[in-house]
């Protein structure tokens, strides 16, 4: 257990979550904080003892003083901000000690006058985060004082603000609080919020950090507790550098994190200490001690980080009464530049967050001190003993006196260095001379930038501001209209209850409805003068806000125009970089010429070497032969010795071998010369290599002393730069400091007789003020008794009124309803007589109705025995088919490993169809992780080639005859996916939609499957990059593989393969080049079927079969080859090596794109809101779009291809202004969107795709014009659309009355009836024939045939063909003329049915209104 404080202990006591804040040189200041005896309330008298006092610790006397103070104090008492500027002292926001409140308020105390004054309040509308547990750092710049919040924990916020992270945190302790990287800026002079942007590698949500001063415009920061969108809370141990510029009111940010080969590192931790040291030679140094970890677990351990050099030290003999602590201060006092005090205050030593007041830091080692002193590369740490005064005194007086003698030591060489600088000085000056115009040219640049950054600044401050702005001002308008509204409902209660008191004796039931009717006209004239003065103030708004635009919009010119002017400074730098480039170019070319020079030197010496080698070769021949003179010499001289020759004889072979040593010695002098001359050429071309070599090193020496020197005097100007600051931030430093220890003396006697006159002529001021404040009050008591006179006054006047009134129309009112009740008795007699009709005419339709049953089953008792016949003869043709086809695969080789399918009676048959759909419906329920556009379902019936066309979705089935059994039904499923938990292989990516298809049963043969794309295939080459890719998955994520097989011919969106088993299917296309082979013709054989098709392969072993396909361009057919055996292996190989393959070219094909206009009606005639949807040119993803904007209508259709790869489309808003009471505002600009995001939105799950969109809006007036047409061009695409041109008309309130068709009385002629049911059919396939009309260049093509069939005039079909205008107007237009025509001339039904059967869109509706003509005309015959 700690020690107690002692009954008489004056100074500071136990607590924690504090922090301490130093003003000047000796005096620290602690606040508030958690302590033993704190109520957990918002605000109370007892609360209000521990906020109203401060604790105060000098260095001369060390001991602490309780201050009381004076003013409204904060009531956050936790985790709160403190920042000292000058004599006050800055606290913000803090946990209040009960529940999840937080304080987002600033305060600031007089240190000299000990009184406080609020700033700022807590407001939790603001859009200010409340919250605690961060960082406030205090900054200046021409004058003007800023405080920088930073971070923390808190309450839920009011406005999340853009680039700022809020994550609610989810543990039991914080639950209900949110944790945040909020950055907020106060200026103290202007006492106002300012915005503030944040750059660089921004420090996440965090909280229970340090963050300490470096200079006036660097921080740092340390640890705390980190979370991310995507990971938990956890102690960090990165570092983070902060600059901040307050011109620009810009904060930038670099993290420093832990290095791996670096294990001197401090773990993560939060809720520590930390304080900055400033050393010799303004060398900054970071101290932290204590804290907690991740296990919650209090560590003890204390560190120093070299800010410059960037490494840290560990402090091993410091003590565990200093740093064995957490939620503790850290404070230093600095003596000279090499002896420093650091000061501890408080905090807890129990491993874990909930602690009793027993369990802090008790007396004596609530203040622990330590001496610092840094004798050249040591660090000398000493205990100061603050318990004992004595021992306190005489360290305080040695720490003086070496404080001292450090600061003449620090002086002599300060002076000593200013000598220096000044002979650098003069060296300098002579230097800048010759970099004048470089510095220069960089400040141009650097002022054009800054130019062009304030700009955006202050773009994006006007636009917050403005967007604050308008939310303040909705808010008190909303607030107001509340209030009025309010007190207008009392007042009208209020009369209405005095009228119906007066008027309940005399015609109860009347005065009710009467009262009833009144109100509700009362309160319809409210809401239409509120609704016109709410349209008069939005008219001013929106003139306001077309200011603001035009405002805007000449910023954004002049900014074109500076970026104009740096781009043809840009243009500058390129020529000047394209000369040097060129003289580079030079440079290499003489270089490749010597190193050509060279190679030439090394074959010529080559050459001599080997002539060397031969001459070598020839000596050593000669040396032979003189060792065989020399034997025949031997030889000779024996023989003179045995054999006396005749001295002529000798002296004869004597002279010829003189001869013959005469002929060798000329040949060597020759040798002798001739290799002088090899050596002398040799010297020669040594000497020549040397010079070029010599001239190319002395040039590429040059040019790195240029590059050098450059370099050098660059890193010279910075270091002189740096150095000059340094000392003049040195000077500026130590005269602040002795003017500050100088004045303080004076200061503190002035702002005594200050702070007392100050109280004196408050108490004046005070005496003052209550005399005028009675005055005032006496005569607005006055001024209220006269208004409240005149105000009843006026109020009986109007009740008189009202009364007159209210007796007048209740008389207007019995009148009328005398009249009504005449009205209401003869409809009444009308209705009866219709009524009467109208079963005279039921009656008769019913008996229609009966003879018409009674014909349809008639006819349907002989349809049944009609189908009884034909299953019996069904049956039998089974049977025949069974044994066609045994006999047929005992002829063929082809069909041994097909399966034979038995004969099944028909109650098998049914059974095993109603399994099959079963499985269907399970296969179709297990699809997961998919965002289903559509599904439909085909049944496919024995007989001959069949196709499932779902063109509507990007599909085709081709099913040829034999697939199906002809007693056989199969039912194919297919469900159109437009986003999903897809992976497809690598360097591939999806150009079609996804199709899961099911059957009921297998088919017997491979059917051709067809599948959309949207890529252009100009080039045979093209369509190598595409293949078709499956997966067997039936749970996600759903892998896919490609297939090869598949044909994408040139022009054709659609690609085919020949599969056998389905499941799901899709198109992507690669990025690689591949070859094809070319596939045989075979000769149709009688014992073949047309389908049957053999594949060449090279891994096959038995037999192969060889599919059947079109030629392919510019490439001879081989021979045909007949089939009537099978192909064995070695013959296999022989036939591949005579089959021409077709290298393809490595071209990248173009994807095709699809863009949509749609408009939403906001206000009928006065609002619209345009969007442009894009997505990849896929009917799925087409018909996907409109089904999810059914509410908007369409408008115009676009197809293009980007004109660069990975470009983007913009929508260009020209200088054209829109016509009078018109305005045309994009949501986004740029309106620019890429293409990889169209694929990226494309396939995400559940697809959102990427738009633009723009809000029209129309203002009625005298000068306003009517009809809008306001074109907006399109850039960075291929299309024939250049441009989107909005056509909008300016319409009224007052709607069109709704037209009815009356139904004629008389009798109806055959004519007549029949030009009736023709225009009905016509009428009610309207719907479908509008959404079918409606899908690109179906419209089109209709009405150029409807024109040529004369059922449509030439006005009609250029008006549905104006592009302008909305599709859905077109294909209105189109169907009133059609409907018009066909009421006049019922036989153009029949023309109009022909033409829509032509076209493969229209096919199902025209027989439709095909079945239902023929039906109307059998049922009125």
């Amino acid at each position: 257990m700690a020690k107690q404080h002692p009954k008489d202990y004056p100074g500071l006591k136990a607590r924690f979550f504090h922090s301490a804040a130093t003003v000047g040189d000796s005096a620290l200041f602690v606040w508030a904080g958690e302590q033993a005896g704190l109520p957990k309330v918002h605000d109370s008298p007892e609360k209000r003892k521990f906020t109203n006092t401060i604790q105060h610790f000098t260095t001369s006397s060390g001991q602490w003083f309780a201050r009381e103070t004076t003013g409204t104090s904060p009531l956050g008492v936790m985790g709160y901000s403190c920042a000292a500027i000058n004599d006050h002292l800055y606290y913000f926001g803090g946990y209040c000690n009960h529940d999840n409140c937080f304080h987002n308020s600033i305060t600031r105390l007089d240190t000299i006058s000990l009184q406080w004054r609020e700033l700022e309040p807590t407001d939790a509308t603001r859009p200010v985060m409340r919250r605690g547990f961060g960082g406030m750092l205090s900054f200046e710049h021409d004058g003007v004082h800023c405080l920088l919040m930073i971070g923390g924990i808190g309450s839920k916020p009011a406005v999340q603000l853009l680039h700022n992270k809020y994550i609610e945190t989810m543990h039991e302790r914080s639950s209900g609080r949110w944790r945040t990287n909020e950055h907020s800026m106060y200026n103290l002079s202007l006492g106002k919020w300012d915005y503030v942007s944040v750059t660089g590698q921004c420090i996440p949500s965090a909280d229970g950090f340090i963050i300490e001063k470096i200079s006036n415009t660097k921080a740092i920061l340390f640890g705390g507790i980190v979370q991310d969108d995507t990971t938990e809370a956890t102690a960090s141990n990165d570092l983070y550098l902060l600059n901040i510029d307050l011109s620009l009111s810009t904060v930038s940010w670099q993290c420093i994190k832990k290095p791996e080969a670096i294990d001197k590192w401090p773990i993560g931790r939060y809720i520590h200490a930390g304080t900055i040291i400033v050393a010799e030679l303004l060398y900054p140094l970071l101290v932290i001690c204590g804290g907690m970890n991740n296990n919650n677990d209090k560590l003890d351990d204390c560190w120093m980080f070299d800010i410059t050099q960037r490494t840290w030290t560990t402090w091993t003999k410091v003590g565990h009464s200093f740093s064995k602590r957490w939620a503790h201060s850290l404070s230093v006092f600095t003596f000279s530049p090499r002896c420093f005090w650091i000061i501890t205050v408080g905090g807890a030593f129990v491993s874990r967050r909930e602690v009793t007041s027993d369990e802090l830091v008790q007396y004596p080692y609530i203040t622990v001190m330590k001496s610092l002193v840094f004798n050249k590369e040591k660090v000398i740490v000493q205990d100061i003993p603050v318990s004992n005064n004595r021992q306190y005194q005489s360290m305080y007086f040695q720490q003086l006196q070496l404080g001292r003698t450090h600061w003449l030591e620090y002086q002599k060489q300060k002076e000593e260095v200013q000598v220096w600088e000044g002979h650098q000085l003069t060296e300098y000056k002579t230097s800048l001379k010759e970099e004048l115009e470089i510095q220069a040219i960089k400040q141009q640049l650097r002022n054009e930038q800054d130019h062009s950054r304030q700009l955006t600044i202050k773009i994006e401050k006007k636009e917050t501001e403005h967007y604050l702005e308008l939310q303040e001002k909705d808010q008190k308008y909303h607030h107001q209209l509340q209030e009025n509204k309010a007190e207008k409902e009392l007042e009208i209660q209020r009369i209405c209850f005095q009228l119906q008191e007066r008027l309940e004796s005399e015609k109860a039931a009347k005065d009710l409805e009467i009262q009833n009717y009144h109100h509700r006209l009362q309160e319809k004239e409210r809401e239409m003068q509120e609704y016109y003065h709410h349209f008069d103030q939005l008219k001013g708004k929106e003139a306001e806000i077309q200011r603001c635009h035009f405002q805007l919009e000449e910023q954004e010119r002049e900014k074109a125009k500076t970026d104009q002017e740096l781009q043809n400074y840009y243009y500058q730098l390129q020529e000047k970089e394209k000369m040097e480039s060129l003289k580079n170019q030079e440079i290499q070319r003489y270089l490749q010429q010597l190193q050509k020079k060279e190679d030439e030197i090394q074959i010529y010496f080559n050459q001599l070497q080997e002539y060397c080698r031969q001459l070598s070769e020839k000596e050593r021949e000669k040396a032979e032969k003189d060792q065989e003179i020399q034997k025949y010499q031997y030889q000779l001289q024996e023989k003179e010795k045995t054999d006396a020759f005749s001295k002529q004889e000798i002296q004869k072979y004597h002279q010829r071998l003189q001869e013959k040593e005469q002929e060798n010695l000329k040949k060597d002098k020759e040798k002798q010369i001739y290799y002088q001359k090899i050596q002398e050429n040799e010297r020669d071309q040594t000497e020549t290599k040397r010079r070029h070599s010599l001239q190319l090193s002395e040039k590429e020496t040059e040019i790195q002393k240029c590059h050098q020197q450059l370099q050098e005097k660059e890193q010279e100007n910075l270091k002189k730069e740096k150095e000059i600051q340094e000392s003049e931030r040195e000077k500026t430093e130590t005269k602040r400091r002795h003017s500050l220890q100088m004045s303080e003396k004076e200061t503190e006697i002035q702002k005594c007789h200050q702070h007392l006159r100050k109280k004196e002529a408050e108490k004046e001021q005070y005496r003052h003020q209550l005399k005028e404040n009675e005055n005032k009050y006496i005569q607005q008591l006055r001024q209220k008794d006269k208004e409240l006179s005149e105000k009843q006054k006026y109020h009986h006047l109007q009740l008189q009124e009202n009364e007159a009134k209210m007796k007048q129309k209740i008389q207007n009112f019995d009148h009328e309803l005398q009249k009504l009740k005449k009205e209401l008795e003869d409809k009444e007699k009308e209705t009866q007589r219709l009524s009467q009709l109208l079963l005279k005419e039921q009656r008769e339709k019913d008996k229609k109705i009966q003879l018409l049953l009674q014909q349809i089953q008639q006819y349907k008792h002989q349809l049944q025995e009609n189908d009884s016949m034909i299953q019996v003869q069904k049956e039998k043709a089974e049977e025949k088919v069974q044994g066609i086809k045994l006999l047929h695969s005992s002829q063929t080789m082809f069909d041994e490993h097909k399966e034979q399918v038995p004969i099944v009676p028909s109650k098998q048959k049914e059974q095993l169809d109603t399994k099959a759909a079963e499985s269907v419906t399970k296969t179709e329920d297990e699809l997961k992780g998919v965002h289903v556009a559509d599904k439909k379902s085909f049944l496919i019936h024995g007989g001959p080639d069949q196709s499932v066309n779902w063109e509507e979705y990007g599909i085709r089935i081709t099913i040829p005859q034999g697939a199906v059994l002809p007693s056989d039904t199969v039912q194919v499923t297919i469900t159109a996916l437009v986003g999903g938990d897809f992976i497809f292989p690598e360097d591939t990516e999806l150009v079609s939609a996804v199709y899961a298809i099911n059957l009921s049963k297998p088919f017997l043969e491979p059917v051709k499957l067809e599948i959309q794309h949207c890529v252009s295939i100009k080039t045979p080459a093209h369509g190598n990059y595409l293949s078709f890719s499956t997966t067997t998955n039936n749970q996600p994520p759903y892998k896919f593989n490609t297939v090869d097989g598949g044909e994408f011919s040139i022009g054709n969106r659609y690609g085919s393969i020949s599969i056998a088993k389905f499941s799901k299917w899709s198109v992507v296309m690669k990025c690689r080049r591949r070859t094809r082979v070319h596939p045989y013709r075979i000769e149709k054989s009688s014992h073949k079927k047309e389908h049957e098709s053999l594949s060449v392969s090279s891994s096959s072993q038995s037999s192969t079969s060889i599919e059947e396909s079109p030629k392919l361009p510019n490439i001879e057919e081989p021979p045909v080859i007949p089939l009537k055996r099978t192909i064995d292996a070695s013959e296999q190989n022989q036939l591949m090596i005579h089959i021409p393959v077709e290298i393809l070219e490595d071209e990248s094909p173009v994807k095709l794109y699809f863009g949509q206009v749609m408009y939403e009606v906001r206000i009928t005639g006065r609002e619209w809101l345009m969007r442009f949807l894009l997505c990849q040119d896929l009917n799925a993803l087409i018909e996907h779009i409109k089904k999810e904007f059914k509410s908007s209508e369409e408008y115009m259709e676009i197809s293009f291809q980007f004109e660069d790869y990975d470009g983007c489309i913009e929508l260009c808003f020209n200088d054209k202004e829109c016509p009078k009471g018109w305005s045309v505002r994009p949501r986004q600009k740029p309106s620019k969107v890429s293409q990889n995001v169209i694929d990226e939105y494309g396939s995400m799950s559940p697809p959102r795709f990427p738009k633009c969109v723009f809000t029209i809006t129309a203002t009625p007036g005298e000068e306003a014009v009517k009809e809008l047409s306001y074109p907006i061009p399109i850039q960075g695409i291929k299309s024939d659309t250049e441009e989107i041109n909005i056509v909008l008309t300016m319409g009224d309130f007052q709607q069109k009355p709704v037209e009815t068709i009356a139904s004629p009385s008389g009798s109806i002629s055959p004519e007549e009836r029949q030009l009736q049911l023709a225009g009905e059919v016509l009428r009610d396939n309207f719907k479908t024939l509008s959404k079918i009309l409606a899908a690109p260049s179906n419209l089109s093509t209709v009405i150029m045939n409807l024109y040529a069939k004369k059922l449509i005039t030439g006005a009609t079909s250029t008006e549905c063909m104006n592009t302008g205008r909305p599709v859905q107007d077109r294909c209105a237009s189109l169907l009133f003329a059609l409907q018009s025509t066909v009421t006049t001339q019922p036989q153009s039904m029949l023309t109009l049915i022909g033409v829509l059967k032509e076209e493969e869109a229209f096919k199902d509706i025209a027989e439709n209104m095909d079945l239902q003509m023929s039906l109307n005309i059998y049922t009125t015959h």
